[in-house]
């Protein structure tokens, strides 16, 4: 019973790996494109008094989630 608990864990473990490992190719493959969103989002004036740039910077982010 142990060993098939001990198998079950590192089977997890080592999908929870690929996982992680996916996940980090994506940002670094998409890095860029992440640094020009936000290039994008900060270059806006929306500051508190700024409706109308604080309505496009949450355009840009709804558009992207």
């Amino acid at each position: 019973m142990k060993i098939w608990l001990a198998c079950a864990v590192l089977s997890m473990a080592m999908m929870a790996q690929s996982a992680e490992q996916t996940i980090v190719k994506y940002l670094d493959d998409h890095q860029n494109d992440g640094l020009a969103l936000l290039e994008k989002a900060v270059n806006i004036d929306s500051g508190t008094g700024n409706h109308a740039g604080v309505k496009k910077v949450g355009e840009i982010g709804r558009a992207h989630v």
